[in-house]
């Protein structure tokens, strides 16, 4: 039976092979857009699962809204909301602070841009 099917496959595929071609085609980009979009979430789902408490993480966002709508949304704000959490919260057991820094670090003679 599935040697029937193959060969029927087979012929089709000789028979009309501009439609067989964009079939293939389409069916293996939508197999690798399936598995890259799987790939990708299933990062971004657990880019913090090295920490054992990964699940007590939280992010702080900040959102920006003009004339009620949201207009800009990221994970940044002001300097001291992580201080000031800390201080008032006693759920909040420990925070951090990341920042991008470009500047000019030295060591002996040696200096360079980091």
């Amino acid at each position: 039976m599935i040697k029937k099917y193959l060969l029927v496959s087979l012929r089709n595929l000789f028979r009309n092979p501009l439609p067989s071609l964009v079939n293939i085609a389409g069916l293996a980009i939508g197999m690798t857009a399936f598995i890259l979009i799987m790939m990708y979430t299933r990062y971004e789902a657990h880019y913090d699962d090295f920490y054992e408490n990964g699940k007590r993480i939280y992010r702080i966002q900040q959102d920006r809204y003009k004339s009620g709508e949201i207009v800009t949304q990221w994970a940044a704000g002001c300097t001291t909301i992580g201080r000031t959490l800390y201080e008032n919260l006693p759920e909040v057991e420990d925070f951090t602070r990341f920042q991008i820094w470009n500047g000019i670090c030295s060591y002996d003679e040696k200096t360079f841009r980091e």
